[in-house]
């Protein structure tokens, strides 16, 4: 379930999907990128994501996605959006309210909504809607109507996280068994507002609350807390749990307002990753801005603030690296925006004095800087995102031009806009990049759309530009595009 603080990240529509993927856009200046006009026969969009703010998304079994917004239901087939909405005159085969907060599929193919009037079930084979909302007469109804998550455990129990309470449905009598907070009994659930429920690959159920983390053990029944604890520093960092996430290893990561988390699910032992003033070797920053897990099963810590911190779960050591003015082998900046690993292992940390490359045997950083009046060094020190190409070039994505890196001659080829050439980069504020299957590359921009770049027979590129249009219901709903991601169906 996505908790309130993900509705501004949702709001970046179809960024959603993102799975991870996080690019960098640049700006042509010297290559003839082009886009092409994007016509309905290549997109096919005959009508648009209903509004902006997303709240969730799922991608079902049949490949198509689903996004819930506070303006309803969306489907969307790689072309085209298929939206549902609340009749609230004729409600009785329809979703019951247009705020979706939480989707879900469960293993019959059925799409559990859950929204600020109660839980739906669509039926995808005959599109029809069933309710499930709470009722003060009844007892075994849903505790409450705005729900926040929903989740299908290995067992096939469907659980549902509300402002009060947390649900498990029996599907084949449509009725509800209810958990709440008792505060005589210790073994009852924290809180009654449920953040995010996970279930591990032990099958415990976690469920996040605002206060307080829990486990749930389905053979008796009883749920475990884990609290903050002022005097016990491996205790959890902070009560409003807002995440939660499981690495390859097997052990928990929880993140919370204060500080990450890593819980051992067999011993239940937390350890706090927290800035310590008294421990030197402690999380460098709270202020925690990027997580992520390489392929060799370290964990990367980006800060906004204080560099970051590499965790190797094998020896249970923290490295901190931080910006030395004295060293020129440190990292550039201590403000991380981006950590990422490329297909040969190497990785790359953006700062906002550029970005790092490093060297994994004596962990020293390569810089790839700005440099006045040299053209083959990054041409701005504010790094947005990396993508590596098929042929192993990296692009970065900065607000002032995309650059090309190639790796073998360590040299960058800049992207600019250029109001001369057509077929130059739309902007030169990049926040996205992209190569699809077909070989053509995907730009988007802050404030100017998405840039295809299509090979053309005779190796140059020409430009399609997609920008918002409101005379156009088949055009991007937005020009600022925060993320891209192909699958399958088509791109995102």
């Amino acid at each position: 379930m996505k908790y309130p603080i993900l509705k501004l990240f949702f709001s970046f529509y179809i960024c959603f999907f993102l799975f991870l993927f996080i690019p960098f856009f640049i700006k042509a200046q010297n290559y003839n990128f082009r886009f092409d006009k994007i016509t309905s026969e290549n997109i096919k969009i005959e009508k648009g994501l209903s509004v902006n703010s997303v709240y969730c998304m799922l991608q079902d079994k049949t490949g198509f996605m689903w996004f819930g917004t506070w303006d309803g239901l969306n489907k969307f087939d790689g072309y085209k959006f298929t939206v549902y909405k609340a009749n609230y005159l004729e409600n009785d085969d329809q979703l019951s309210d247009q705020t979706v907060r939480a989707l879900c599929e469960d293993k019959d193919g059925n799409i559990w909504i859950g929204t600020d009037d109660g839980l739906n079930k669509l039926q995808t084979e005959n599109q029809l809607f069933t309710k499930f909302t709470h009722n003060i007469r009844v007892k075994s109804s849903l505790s409450n109507d705005s729900v926040l998550s929903v989740l299908e455990d290995s067992k096939g129990h469907l659980w549902i996280g509300t402002q009060n309470g947390l649900n498990i449905l029996n599907k084949q009598s449509g009725t509800f068994i209810k958990f709440f907070n008792d505060t005589l009994n210790d073994n009852s659930l924290s809180n009654n507002k449920i953040f995010c429920i996970y279930e591990d690959n032990l099958s415990n159920l976690w469920i996040a609350t605002e206060k307080g983390l829990n486990k749930y053990n389905l053979l008796n029944k009883k749920f475990t807390r884990y609290f903050y604890n002022p005097t016990n520093i491996n205790s959890l960092s902070n009560d409003t749990v807002l995440t939660i996430c499981q690495d390859r290893e097997g052990f928990l990561w929880v993140g919370t307002k204060n500080g990450i988390n890593r819980i051992d699910i067999k011993t239940g032992i937390i350890y706090r990753f927290q800035r310590s003033l008294k421990n030197p070797n402690s999380l460098c920053s709270n202020n925690i801005s990027a997580v992520y897990c390489d392929s060799k099963g370290l964990i990367w810590i980006g800060t906004k603030d204080a560099g970051f911190n590499l965790f190797d779960i094998k020896t249970n050591k923290f490295t901190k690296f931080i910006n030395n003015p004295n060293d020129e082998n440190s990292l550039t900046n201590n403000s991380v925006s981006s950590i990422y690993e490329d297909k040969s292992g190497i990785v790359w940390i953006a700062t906002e004095k550029g970005v790092n490359k490093i060297d994994r045997n004596s962990y020293k950083f390569v810089h790839y800087q700005h440099v006045e009046k040299n053209t083959n060094s990054l041409n701005n020190n504010i790094v947005w995102t990396f993508h590596e190409d098929i042929n192993g070039n990296i692009w970065i994505g900065t607000s002032d031009g995309l650059n090309l890196f190639n790796k073998k001659t360590e040299k960058f080829i800049l992207f600019k806009n250029n109001i001369n050439d057509k077929n130059s980069i739309s902007s030169n504020n990049i926040r996205a990049v992209i190569s699809d299957k077909d070989g053509n590359g995907w730009v988007g921009t802050y404030d100017s759309g998405l840039d295809e770049f299509v090979k053309t027979p005779t190796g140059e590129y020409k430009k399609i530009n997609f920008n918002e249009n409101y005379e156009n219901i088949n055009s991007i709903p937005d020009n600022t595009v925060w993320c891209l991601k192909e699958d399958k169906k088509g791109l995102y």
